[in-house]
């Protein structure tokens, strides 16, 4: 899927999908040459985007879809789609079948971090993730932020 944040135009990698997980650790390896790191921080992975669904016409799905127009029961009342992408968004499975957003979208913090621990694993490193967004049992991998806040 395309959003978009404070640079313009971004993509979101779809972790449900094995040649995703091999693309980012090659990603983390080009970096690790690059730059030498210690540790990753996960920021923005809750899928944050600036568009309210969709940010292109063109990325709106098929007639029929409506994954929002189908809920019986939206939690706190707010757009579902608001800061983040389409519901209706797809993600293929490795084995061809798919998912919509609407049921895998608080999967993508869970496994991009899933993904970036086994990159430091398979490196030999201690693994130092920090995660802005996470999903039940994360911490398996990474470390979760809070995010901004204002307490005092």
């Amino acid at each position: 899927a395309v959003g978009a944040v404070w640079p313009g135009d971004v993509a979101f990698p779809d972790f449900m999908n094995s040649a995703t997980v091999t693309w980012w650790k090659e990603a983390l390896t080009q970096f690790q040459s690059a730059v030498g790191f210690d540790g990753l921080w996960l920021d923005m992975n809750e899928i944050e985007n600036f568009c309210e669904g969709v940010c292109y016409a063109d990325q709106r799905a098929a007639a029929g879809a409506g994954q929002k127009a189908r809920l019986a029961y939206v939690p706190t009342g707010r757009d579902l789609e608001g800061n983040t992408i389409d519901l209706d968004a797809v993600h293929v499975l490795d084995d061809g079948s798919t998912v919509t957003e609407l049921d895998a979208h608080s999967t993508f913090p869970l496994l991009e971090s899933k993904a970036s621990h086994e990159w430091f694993a398979e490196q030999g490193k201690r693994t130092m993730i920090i995660s802005r967004s996470a999903l039940a049992g994360q911490g398996k991998y990474a470390s979760r932020w809070l995010g901004d806040n204002h307490s005092t």
